[in-house]
């Protein structure tokens, strides 16, 4: 099986030693699957779309894994276009035969963020934003029978967890690598024909 995770800093997991990003830990923890992470930090999701058949499609991968918004709420203080592009990433996909799993992007924790982030992701009308994005995510997933996975379920906004508010440390990572693997395997049992062996963290 092979899964593209597609999207900005959080996917590309900023801020920590490759062998300390959660995309690298489930590649140990699942060594029967292969894991492309393709996330570019500073993306919004218009960014990722662009790129999105040379860095996803184009790898003929079974599943890709989509997880963008938070710079577009950052930059623009909107989810609109983020919104039109999650639209078009799930008709991309299923012109092309791809299992889509869309990810809810980790809170902000407010009280961690460091001062080059502060313009950017403080104050209610950011944390607004993101919360109605993730409402609306789940909506859309529902409505087309996408698998949502929520990242809120799994990271907390305690302080431990994060570098300057947004990006995950290493144990952050870690904590993030192994609901992944469980939120994969659970997910292979409602797929036929793809092989994830469970292997722990």
């Amino acid at each position: 099986m092979r899964i593209v995770f597609i999207g900005d800093s959080l996917v590309y997991g900023y801020g920590v030693r490759r062998e300390e990003k959660w995309s690298s830990l489930l590649s140990d923890a699942l060594p029967d699957v292969e894991i492309i992470n393709r996330g570019v930090s500073g993306n919004t999701t218009e960014e990722i779309l662009r790129r999105f058949e040379r860095a996803a499609l184009q790898k003929h991968p079974d599943v890709i894994f989509f997880m963008g918004g938070s710079n577009d709420i950052f930059f623009s203080r909107d989810s609109g276009a983020a919104k039109e592009n999650v639209e078009k990433i799930r008709i991309l996909c299923a012109e092309n035969g791809v299992k889509l799993i869309l990810g809810i992007p980790t809170p902000v924790n407010e009280e961690c963020l460091t001062k080059e982030w502060l313009s950017f992701a403080a104050g209610p009308e950011v944390q607004q934003k993101l919360a109605e994005y993730r409402e609306w995510l789940l909506g859309y997933g529902k409505q087309h029978a996408v698998p949502v996975w929520d990242l809120w379920e799994c990271i907390s906004k305690r302080k431990v967890f994060y570098i300057d508010g947004i990006h995950l440390t290493p144990l952050g990572n870690r904590v993030l690598a192994s609901w992944m693997e469980k939120k994969l395997i659970q997910q292979k049992n409602s797929w036929e024909g793809l092989n994830i062996k469970k292997c722990d963290i």
